[in-house]
C-alpha cells in the first residue's frame, strides 16, 4: 500500500496537481490516546529540532562535501525511500491507533456490560427473595388461621 500511495502521490505532485502534500492522522501516543497530527510529506524539508541553533546552521551550510555517487543520483534513490518510508509510517501510525482505540472502547464496553449483569443479577436475586419470603407469609399465615 505505501508504494502504491507514495507513487501515486510524488505522481501527482511533479505533474503540479498539488503544491504540497500533507498528511493528517491520528498518532498513536499510548493506549489510552491518540492525537491527531498534521504532517507535511511534500515538500520534503529537514525537520527542525527542538534544541538546534542558528549559528550551528550557518557553519554547516557553509560546509561543502563530496558525494559518491553523485548528490544527484544518490537523492534519486533515496528520496523515493524517503517518502514511501513516510508514508507506511503514517499508515502504521494510523492503523496502531485505530486498533487502540477500538481496544480501549471494547474493554470499557465489557467492563460495562459485566456491571450491568451484576447490577440486574442482584435485582433479580431480590425480586425472587422477596417473592419467596411472600408465599412463606401466606404459607405461615394459612397454618395459623386453621
Amino acid at each position: 500500500r505505501g508504494h502504491e500511495v507514495g507513487d501515486a502521490i510524488v505522481g501527482a505532485f511533479l505533474g503540479r496537481t498539488f503544491d504540497e502534500v500533507r498528511v493528517v492522522f491520528a498518532e498513536f501516543v499510548s493506549t489510552m490516546t491518540q492525537a491527531p497530527v498534521d504532517r507535511l510529506v511534500l515538500p520534503i524539508a529537514p525537520e527542525q529540532t527542538a534544541g538546534e541553533d542558528s549559528a550551528d546552521d550557518d557553519h554547516t551550510a557553509d560546509l561543502d562535501y563530496i558525494w559518491e555517487p553523485g548528490q544527484t543520483q544518490l537523492f534519486d534513490v533515496l528520496l523515493p525511500l524517503y517518502l514511501r518510508n513516510r508514508v507506511f509510517m503514517t499508515l502504521m501510525e494510523a492503523f496502531t491507533s485505530e486498533h487502540a482505540a477500538r481496544m480501549t472502547s471494547m474493554t470499557a464496553a465489557t467492563d460495562n456490560a459485566g456491571e450491568l449483569i451484576d447490577a440486574l443479577t442482584l435485582q433479580r436475586n431480590r425480586e425472587r427473595q422477596a417473592a419467596i419470603t411472600a408465599e412463606l407469609l401466606d404459607i405461615v399465615g394459612g397454618a395459623n388461621a386453621l
